[in-house]
């Protein structure tokens, strides 16, 4: 049997066809634009934020650095709806913090972890 369909193997090379399927989906991922891209960084808190947009399809990435949980205020308006976040116990994570949906508020990031949400309605 091959190696990279056994263990943490087989979990990272889902995840990145995960990653791989997510990107099809997603203009905002698919069809790279300068114009249409935002990044704010928070060095004093850790995280990162990337906002993408092309057409209707938004996505917003959050990304912590510490080894520690952040707290993260997204500076975008609107409904988002969580569709990956390494740190669930699929991809051998200690579970999200993340909400589901994320709607003008806060959120928790679980340490050296990445958040994908993407605009409700895209």
């Amino acid at each position: 049997m091959e190696q990279r369909t056994q263990g943490k193997h087989d979990v990272l090379l889902r995840f990145y066809r995960r990653l791989i399927q997510l990107r099809k989906e997603s203009a905002a991922l698919r069809l790279l634009d300068k114009d249409n891209l935002s990044v704010r960084c928070d060095s004093g808190e850790g995280f990162v934020e990337i906002h993408r947009r092309n057409g209707t399809s938004e996505i917003l990435l959050l990304l912590n650095f510490k080894d520690n949980n952040v707290e993260a205020r997204p500076t975008t308006k609107g409904r988002w709806l969580r569709v990956l976040d390494s740190a669930q116990e699929q991809w051998l994570g200690p579970g999200s913090l993340a909400p589901e949906i994320l709607e003008g508020s806060s959120v928790t990031l679980s340490p050296l972890s990445t958040v994908l949400y993407k605009l409700e309605g895209n």
